[in-house]
């Protein structure tokens, strides 16, 4: 979803992408398995099969609630990787935005990772196109998306407003 601003705050440019339905169910389905066989042929305390079931539970909420959401307003981009905490990048530190076709060590990957080597971190969905972000302080900032024509042409509208 993406559309232009309004002044009551909303933003300009949003996305939200999740994993394969198909990845998330074979997934679900394979931890299910593998717990019930060890529940059934481990001899273990009620206390162990107990936080083996909790830890299954948080397993199929992770992969349930997780998503990469970018959101562009008319102060700064929002970066997050669900469940984990959101990465707010002002307007004034992008020095510069481009496209790229994909990762040079993503073709064939697959899964979804944040990814920190000194000076870049990667924000990883998938082997396809996406956006490098170049930040005033020498840093980048590699994110896949959807539409990143769309994205880098709102990104120097924005600061040149500025």
């Amino acid at each position: 979803m993406s559309g232009a601003a309004v002044a009551d705050g909303s933003p300009i440019f949003s996305e939200e992408r999740r994993p394969s339905p198909l990845m998330v169910k074979r997934l679900c389905i394979g931890a299910v398995l593998v717990v019930a066989l060890v529940l059934l042929l481990v001899p273990l305390p009620w206390m162990a099969r107990g936080g083996i079931g909790v830890g299954l539970l948080l397993f199929v909420w992770l992969l349930w609630a997780s998503r990469f959401t970018i959101k562009l307003d008319q102060e700064c981009l929002r970066l997050r990787m669900a469940p984990f905490p959101t990465r707010s990048i002002p307007l004034e530190e992008i020095a510069g935005a481009s496209t790229h076709m994909s990762y040079p060590w993503g073709i064939g990957k697959r899964g979804w990772s944040i990814s920190k080597s000194p000076g870049v971190t990667v924000y990883f969905t998938n082997a396809g196109a996406g956006v490098v972000l170049e930040l005033v302080d020498g840093r980048a900032v590699w994110l896949n998306s959807d539409q990143p024509e769309k994205l880098v042409s709102l990104l120097p509208k924005r600061r040149k407003r500025r």
